[in-house]
């Protein structure tokens, strides 16, 4: 019977560790696939230990994903699922509000370089408006929000014609960011 138990602790450990190993749930299919995408890890990174996370990502592909799919079910009657993202690198794309003042760059979110409104645009009472506006493109206030960074850039820039608060998207860390939409204001009326 002990021999039982100590079998039973031992796949009981196994699938634990085959359940939550960090990080590997993160991994996209055909990591590391590519001799593209390994020469640019090894510019990077020892061989070593690129052809050592190779490895770990066919093992976690073409092994622990399917085990892992196959466990699901039994994850629910033992109270073992759990999607908490423990282990998460934070989020995979970058979303910032970039604000242009006749076609030249004064404002973006978290970048020190642009630091026109900053403060006011990341205060308590508008950051959730900012978001929304950069995120999904469409809110509640994207009309009176925009009006007022044209109203405030025609204070700060006499004589602006044009103001555009555009939605940059981009893949982290953020280096290379895409216009994904845009609204724009237009002197006098800043509508």
């Amino acid at each position: 019977m002990e021999q039982v138990r100590a079998a039973l602790v031992l796949v009981a450990a196994l699938l634990a560790l085959l359940l939550s190993t960090p990080g590997l749930d993160d991994l996209r299919p055909n990591e590391l696939s590519t001799p593209e995408e390994q020469a640019r890890e090894r510019a990077k990174w020892p061989g070593f230990a690129v052809d050592l996370a190779t490895a770990v990502a066919r093992v976690n592909e073409h092994v622990r994903v399917p085990l892992v799919d196959a466990l699901v079910p039994l994850e629910v009657p033992f109270r073992l699922k759990q999607s908490w993202s423990l282990y998460t690198d934070g989020p995979k794309r970058v979303m910032r509000l970039e604000v242009r003042v006749d076609g030249r760059v004064v404002s973006r979110t978290g970048d020190p370089d642009y630091p026109w409104l900053t403060e006011s645009l990341q205060s308590r009472r508008l950051r959730a408006m900012v978001a929304r506006l950069v995120k999904e493109g469409e809110s509640r206030n994207e009309r009176g929000l925009t009006r007022w960074v044209g109203r405030r850039a025609s204070e700060d820039f006499p004589g602006c014609r044009e103001v555009v608060l555009a939605a940059m998207w981009g893949d982290w860390p953020g280096e290379e960011l895409h216009e994904h939409h845009r609204f724009v204001v237009r002197a006098p009326e800043w509508q």
